[in-house]
């Protein structure tokens, strides 16, 4: 799109009920492309419900073959012909006026590689959550506390190659494993501020959260591998973050390789009701 700076990439697989509402949700007074990639969907409704966006303004792309959230991702950021790429998924929303003023944020620190912020939950409940203010590599070496969509520069997130890729049964994490990637080359970020959401997140059902559960142990493994810097620093990232002590201590429980169960999240939230904060919010 001519005069366009952000394109806004929502990757959508088998959604026939959301993805119209995210297209719709992204308003701005500028020109924004919006690229919708159909990441092989086969559910009938699906994609007749795709077939229609263009009609709302925005750029169909299909993939024959799923192959999972972050080939999706990487299928955008190939595809974005603007400077900035926001991923939105497709069962989340926009808020309006948002995206440029994060493309703003980025225009006025070039060296900046990302401008993110926390996202507002809703569905069975609403809230805040805020994220980190900078790139704590303490942190990362349990849990990315970073949100799952941002504004990205695109030719960096190019050339370090985007998100990692894995099938759309196997894949969580793919965002933590990019987040580590600018920690490691040291890649400057731009944070928006507490308490001021990039965009709305809808909660995700049950059958994500069994999906993390089964997956944790696996797919943090796996970061580690590519990430060994991230342990072998532990000591030292220590000393750097500003993370309390009680969470210090919490992450390792709570975030560790070892299994997930069902009845985390009530301890979690037990103990956030009693002062001990486990994650962002």
């Amino acid at each position: 799109m001519s005069g366009a700076r952000i394109t806004i990439g929502i990757p959508c697989y088998n959604d026939h009920r959301f993805v119209a509402d995210a297209v719709r949700s992204v308003q701005e007074d500028e020109p924004v492309e919006i690229v919708v990639v159909d990441d092989g969907s086969d559910d009938p409704r699906a994609i007749e419900a795709l077939s229609r966006l263009p009609e709302l303004g925005a750029r169909l792309v299909r993939r024959e073959v799923n192959a999972g959230l972050g080939a999706a991702r990487n299928t955008l950021l190939a595809e974005a012909r603007t400077p900035y790429l926001f991923n939105l998924d497709s069962d989340d929303l926009g808020i309006p006026g948002r995206f440029a003023a994060m493309a703003d944020r980025l225009d006025a620190d070039p060296a900046a590689v990302v401008c993110y912020g926390g996202y507002e939950e809703f569905g069975a409940h609403s809230s805040i959550r805020d994220a980190p203010s900078w790139l704590d590599p303490f942190r990362l070496a349990w849990i990315s506390e970073y949100p799952p969509s941002a504004m990205w520069r695109v030719e960096p997130i190019r050339a370090v190659g985007g998100w990692p890729e894995a099938p759309q049964s196997q894949a969580i994490y793919e965002d933590w494993r990019l987040w580590a990637t600018l920690s490691r080359e040291r890649m400057p970020t731009v944070y928006l501020g507490r308490g001021v959401p990039s965009y709305r997140r809808r909660l995700h059902g049950e059958s994500q959260l069994s999906l993390v559960r089964r997956r944790h142990r696996a797919a943090w493994l796996d970061i580690h591998r590519h990430h060994p810097e991230l342990l072998r620093n532990l000591r030292r990232n220590r000393r750097l973050t500003d993370l309390p002590l009680t969470r210090q201590l919490v992450f390792p429980i709570f975030y560790g390789p070892r299994p997930r169960f069902g009845f985390e999240p009530k301890v979690r939230f037990w103990l956030e009701r009693h002062g001990v904060r486990t994650a962002s919010s």
